[in-house]
């Protein structure tokens, strides 16, 4: 029973190693303002792309009446071991091209981040 009591506690406080990498990719995107979508709508696609946990604009670049460009980070995760370069290529980028009204301006790349 204690063994099962530490096995609890160890899982209540995440001491053991995580299962997964947690990544971040930095972007500026283009939004087009002429869409009939709003900026909070686009964070919101973004969220819905599978792996993808949190996404922040870190400020705005420039803006015109037709469009609004800003620096964004969007952090994602894969299970441990996973080939992080393929899922960026092949599932993030494809994924943000797929939505109405946003470009890709600059693709900063993508680095892992370490967990504390």
């Amino acid at each position: 029973m204690k063994e099962q009591i530490k096995k609890w506690k160890e899982f209540l406080s995440e001491t053991r190693d995580s299962i997964q990498d947690s990544y971040e990719a930095r972007f500026a995107l283009q939004l087009t303002t002429s869409e009939k979508i709003d900026r909070t709508e686009v964070m919101s696609f973004i969220r819905a792309i599978p792996n993808v946990t949190t996404v922040q604009n870190d400020g705005k670049i420039s803006s015109s009446g037709k469009y609004y460009v800003a620096a964004y980070t969007v952090r994602f995760v894969l299970p441990r071991g996973s080939d992080a370069q393929l899922f960026y290529f092949r599932s993030l980028k494809p994924s943000l091209n797929k939505i109405m009204g946003l470009t890709i301006q600059r693709d900063r790349g993508f680095k892992k981040v370490e967990q504390a």
